[in-house]
């Protein structure tokens, strides 16, 4: 009978990479739509843009 060993990994660095990446266009989201969208950037409101609970 043949068995397969378990492996325990622990949580992958791109998923902490991920959440940072996230949490930082999150906090700098003005600045990130001004550098990389310009021409967008003066139509939105960002008095009301918000982010859903990941």
């Amino acid at each position: 009978m043949l068995t397969a060993p378990v492996i325990l990994e622990e949580e992958a660095d791109y998923m902490k990479h991920d959440r940072l990446t996230k949490k930082l266009i999150q906090e700098f989201f003005e600045e990130f739509i001004e550098a990389f969208f310009p021409n967008l950037y003066p139509y939105i409101d960002f008095s009301n843009v918000t982010f859903p609970a990941v």
